[in-house]
């Protein structure tokens, strides 16, 4: 009677964990700082407990989240051990994470030695889109198509309820007229539009059995989008998977109320910091934009640097869907900005991609990481 529409939503699940409080920090010859929980040799002095923001004491205290313990070697040097890079790219690719959240997926990169991670706003609290709008239009439209079809089946209910009550007349009728050949005729007659009754009925039954069916299933992606939707726009908590596949679980710390970004944290975990890019950029220098484009991990793709403005950095290597929050970076491994976007003829086709500059970070969340500041 009509077409089926194919509907689909994904639930995806995240957990959280807590925070060492006593860290030291030290600057190197190239005045690039670094953090750790423990001092190295005579660098570094305690920064007290108390130093931290109110995000993070109020993650320390939280005894609800689960622990992300591992043992003692640092993230980095387990990845460094595993993947043995060679160059200061595939360096990069180990400080750099995937992010799951409740409606999507993205990526993101660690700016500190105790698991603070770079994202995009959006990967974590994903904004309409051209996927969620599809998908909300689906179910608009078969939300239509299932008003129609039980509008349908009541017009046939009562149809049929009024052709019943003609066939039992038409019975009636039948049973006391005379034997011969009127009868005979009649009862033909009858006997077509009785056919024609039961014939209509099935259809009908199998209609409604149809209608029930599409209306489950409705019913069950309508919810899943509503719940998992309502779960982007509050959750604090995201699945973060390292270069090997490691899943572990990251707090928000801080949203941007003007750019696009988000500041993650693995708590209890020593991680490498990618150093930022901290001279002029110029156009034509060689990028590559590292992230997990279009579900797949670990994924990169290079160009160069086409275009610069204050606000953005952009570039012709390929900012697909996943590659967002992941960092666009120098052949010497140094970040020069965030990726965000990507706008051209298509998604999957030819255009430009554009990077936050790394600068904004700083501005953003140096109360956080005062490393930033420098």
């Amino acid at each position: 009677m009509r077409p089926k529409l194919l509907l689909a939503s994904v639930i995806l699940i995240s957990c959280i964990t807590s925070l060492k409080a006593e860290v030291y920090r030290w600057q190197d010859a190239a005045g690039r700082w670094h953090f750790s929980d423990q001092p190295v040799d005579d660098k570094g002095r305690s920064i007290a407990p108390s130093s931290a923001t109110t995000t993070e004491k109020n993650a320390a205290t939280d005894d609800s989240l689960p622990n992300n313990s591992l043992p003692d070697d640092s993230l980095q040097d387990k990845l460094q051990q595993k993947f043995k890079p060679d160059s200061a790219i595939s360096r990069v690719t180990l400080s750099v994470v995937a992010i799951e959240t409740h409606m999507g997926s993205g990526s993101g990169f660690f700016i500190s030695d105790q698991g603070h991670i770079i994202t995009n706003k959006h990967v974590i609290r994903p904004m309409p889109s051209k996927s969620a709008d599809n998908n909300e239009q689906k179910l608009k439209d078969e939300a239509d198509a299932l008003t129609r079809m039980d509008a349908d089946i009541q017009h046939e209910q009562q149809q049929l309820k009024d052709y019943k009550i003609k066939l039992d007349e038409f019975a009636r009728s039948l049973a006391n007229m005379a034997k011969g050949g009127a009868r005979d005729l009649s009862q033909a007659d009858y006997d077509n539009y009785q056919k024609t009754y039961h014939n209509r009925l099935q259809t009908l039954q199998k209609y409604q059995q149809e209608f029930k069916t599409r209306k489950t299933t409705y019913d069950k992606t309508q919810g899943d989008f509503n719940w998992n939707n309502n779960l982007a726009k509050v959750a604090t908590q995201f699945k973060v998977f390292l270069k090997d596949n490691t899943q572990l679980s990251a707090k928000l710390l801080a949203i941007s109320k003007t750019q696009d970004l988000a500041l993650l944290q693995l708590l209890n975990q020593k991680t490498s910091a990618l150093n930022f890019y901290g001279q002029a950029l110029n156009q034509g220098m060689r990028v590559y934009a590292i992230g997990s484009p279009l579900g797949m991990r670990d994924a990169m793709t290079s160009g160069i640097i086409t275009r610069l403005d204050q606000n953005f950095v952009t570039t012709d290597a390929q900012i697909l869907p996943g590659n967002s929050g992941g960092p666009l970076v120098t052949e010497e491994g140094l970040v020069i900005g965030v990726n965000t976007l990507k706008f051209g003829e298509n998604v999957n086709g030819a255009g430009f991609g554009l990077a936050i500059p790394i600068n904004e970070v700083r501005k953003e969340f140096k109360s956080y990481l005062p490393s930033l500041a420098n």
